[in-house]
């Protein structure tokens, strides 16, 4: 248990000024695990198109006694209606 010791949080080696989990840490090793299990389950719910990214649900279909152009507040259509 030598790695207690190490930041969860290191600065990165690529030269630029971003930040990275420490896989030597424990704690930097589970929050890794954790954001690639994340994303993965995020990217098969978008390819599979369920969960928070399925597509909204079909409209109501209107039933057999109201017609397409029908009021549905009067039930009155557009031959009845007074204006020209």
């Amino acid at each position: 248990m030598g790695n207690r010791h190490e930041p969860v949080i290191r600065r990165s080696r690529w030269g630029t000024s971003n930040y990275e989990f420490n896989p030597n840490n424990p704690v930097g090793l589970a929050l890794t695990v954790v954001v690639v299990v994340v994303v993965g389950i995020a990217m098969i719910l978008m390819a599979t198109r369920s969960g928070p990214f399925a597509h909204p649900e079909a409209e109501p279909t209107r039933g057999p006694s109201q017609s397409v152009y029908e009021d549905p507040w009067t039930g009155t259509g557009p031959e009845d209606d007074p204006t020209p």
